[in-house]
């Protein structure tokens, strides 16, 4: 097999576990959620408000995160190609 071959091959593995993760954390919000749901329904009010927020937090914070290391992620690559440092994001 190539050198390209390999390369091709985990690039594409890279995006299909990217991908099983993203729908495996859809789920599972999901079911937290509705665990929350059904905690709040059953009268259990704390204990769903505290699972939801949770959750809820815990999914903004990887979307923080994630953003934040894409973008250092793009200035690194900048600064490699270019080799000068890129602008400060605003």
């Amino acid at each position: 097999m190539s050198v390209i071959g390999i390369e091709r091959t985990i690039v594409i593995s890279d995006a299909r576990r990217a991908y099983f993760g993203l729908v495996a954390g859809f789920i599972i919000s999901l079911l937290v959620i509705a665990g929350g749901i059904y905690l709040i329904a059953t009268g259990h009010e704390w204990a769903g408000s505290v699972l939801i927020s949770l959750n809820l937090t815990g999914l903004v914070g990887v979307f923080i995160y994630g953003s934040k290391a894409r973008c250092d992620e793009r200035n690194r690559n900048t600064e490699n190609t270019t080799g000068q440092p890129s602008p400060p994001d605003g």
